[in-house]
């Protein structure tokens, strides 16, 4: 009797969340609201081809994603 009553439950939620999951929620809330996009991406990307940039690989790697994800949902031009 407990497992039915946790299944309704568990496809309560799923068929809520793909009520609110209709395209409109913003995949990063926080990149959504930069003020300045296009100076963050040159900023970032200027450090990383500094030459002295003594970043780890896997830091490297981190900031490329963000500057590849603010670029994708900013639509910053070179």
């Amino acid at each position: 009797m407990k497992q039915v009553k946790n299944r309704k439950k568990a496809q309560q939620k799923r068929e809520l969340a793909d009520d609110l999951d209709d395209g409109t929620t913003p995949l990063y809330p926080a990149i959504e609201i930069l003020n300045d996009p296009q100076g963050l991406a040159e900023g970032i990307f200027k450090r990383l081809r500094g030459a002295s940039s003594n970043y780890k690989f896997e830091t490297k790697l981190v900031m490329i994603n963000f500057v590849t994800r603010l670029i994708g949902c900013h639509e910053v031009s070179e």
